[in-house]
């Protein structure tokens, strides 16, 4: 006599809602399915910052290089996110003296979007990273999360660590040259 293999008919009942569920899902796109390919692109900037902050008097001169790898999301052909891995190089100057120190750091950055407008920007790393011959240092480190209020006003929303610069300069670079007073002092 051949046997027979018995299915209980609840557990073919359940294994058919199982994979009736699974197609519904896949034609309407669950989570990211529909979400475009991110691009890849290599960014490179760079800026002088110079100033004289109140708090030492003297005149300094800040020298940035960033490059990196950024990837670029968008949904609907619309841009959402840009996530990117930067290294910055840079010289700082006392203006007066002519003392200079040279760095070099690297930090992640996730920079949201909505509707075209950005909305927050979350870095994680070594932001800051400077130090003078005579072992005084200055240290931005950690994770800081900042919603843009408007093209006047950012919000540290979260902050990690220690962050003597990132404080100063949620608008405006230049404020924060007053952090590097001692090491160029």
């Amino acid at each position: 006599m051949a046997t027979r293999t018995h299915i209980r008919p609840l557990a073919l009942v359940g294994a058919l809602l199982l994979a009736a569920l699974a197609l519904w899902l896949a034609s309407f796109g669950a989570g990211t399915a529909h979400a475009a390919k991110p691009v890849h692109n290599r960014f490179q900037g760079s800026g002088v910052h110079e100033g004289t902050p109140a708090e030492c008097g003297i005149p300094i001169r800040w020298e940035v290089t960033l490059t990196g790898q950024v990837k670029e999301f968008f949904e609907g052909g619309e841009l959402v996110r840009i996530q990117g891995h930067l290294t910055e190089e840079g010289v700082l100057t006392n203006l007066a003296s002519g003392k200079m120190i040279d760095y070099k750091i690297a930090f992640n950055q996730r920079v949201f979007f909505e509707g075209g407008v950005l909305q927050i920007v979350e870095t994680d790393g070594r932001f800051v990273d400077v130090r003078g011959v005579r072992g005084e240092s200055v240290k931005d480190v950690g994770r800081v999360v900042l919603e843009v209020i408007s093209s006047d006003e950012r919000v540290a929303l979260f902050e990690k660590g220690q962050h003597p610069f990132r404080k100063k300069t949620l608008l405006v670079l230049e404020d924060g040259l007053g952090a590097f007073c001692e090491v160029l002092s």
